[in-house]
């Protein structure tokens, strides 16, 4: 019993740390596309209103409706959110996501301009 017992102390260590490095890594690829949907949806709303404000982040959640999936996933990811309606200049920045990495002390960085969640690419 001894001898299984410091086999696992031995194996758990390990296999904590490869398991919160695929975690962060899993949060590092779905970045894009959580950020398309939610963009994708901001766009949907601000295009068929002419007058819009989005005071706080659960309110942008509530509009652009990007899914039970990007609501998780921003939950686990920084975000820094300043309030914009459609009067914002389109370059300032509203929404700041910092999504850790499996890279000591790293930090992936996106940042989101009114213009970039609220107006449809030319």
């Amino acid at each position: 019993m001894a001898i299984i017992a410091l086999l696992a102390g031995l194996f758990l260590g390990p296999a904590s740390r490869a398991l919160r490095r695929a975690r962060l890594l899993k949060l590092e690829m779905e970045a894009p596309a959580h950020i398309e949907r939610l963009t994708d949806g901001m766009r949907r709303f601000a295009g068929s209103r002419k007058v819009y404000e989005c005071p706080d982040l659960r309110t942008l959640l509530q509009q652009a409706q990007p899914g039970a999936p990007t609501e998780r996933w921003l939950r686990s990811v920084t975000c820094e959110f300043t309030p914009f309606n459609d009067r914002t200049p389109g370059d300032r920045v509203v929404l700041a996501i910092g999504v850790p990495t499996g890279r000591r002390d790293q930090v992936l960085g996106f940042l989101l301009t009114q213009a970039e969640l609220t107006k449809i690419p030319e």
